[in-house]
């Protein structure tokens, strides 16, 4: 017995766009969304990007990364649950890869975060990351 499906379409449209959609239905729900990503160079793996989902209830997401050089990359991402803005989440980040380690920060809603990985051979790498929590109020109207 067949209890839902779901659709995902996607399409290049050139070397660096990218649009989509999904659409889930089942029994106890339905959903829709619609992607998009912009890539700097296609043909380069951890290429700088920008990616967006609209999802059919509402909610927003945006990420992205840009490589800067030197070793430096920064990341950032922004999701919306709704039409009231300050209920938003957000993210940004700023790392700079080493020949054996990567050091980094984080900024975002509610947290504070410094992180540091380490290579300890070929294949195995160690590291930690360290969060500060801020306190957030929660309302609900």
């Amino acid at each position: 017995m067949v209890s839902g499906a779901k659709v995902d379409l996607s399409s290049q449209i050139s070397k660096s766009l990218q649009l989509g959609g999904s659409w889930l239905y089942n029994k106890k729900e339905s959903s829709f969304s619609l992607n998009t990503a912009i890539i700097a160079d296609a043909m380069i793996q951890d290429s700088s990007f920008i990616a967006g989902t609209y999802h059919g209830d509402g909610k927003l997401e945006s990420r992205g990364m840009l490589k800067m050089g030197y070793g430096f990359s920064g990341n950032g991402e922004i999701m919306f649950q709704g039409p009231d803005v300050r209920r938003a989440y957000y993210a940004i980040e700023l790392s700079r890869a080493f020949d054996n380690f990567v050091v980094g920060g984080k900024y975002g809603t509610g947290m504070r975060a410094f992180s540091y990985m380490q290579r300890l051979t070929d294949n195995i790498y160690a590291g930690f990351e360290c969060t500060y929590l801020v306190l957030c109020v929660l309302y609900l109207l």
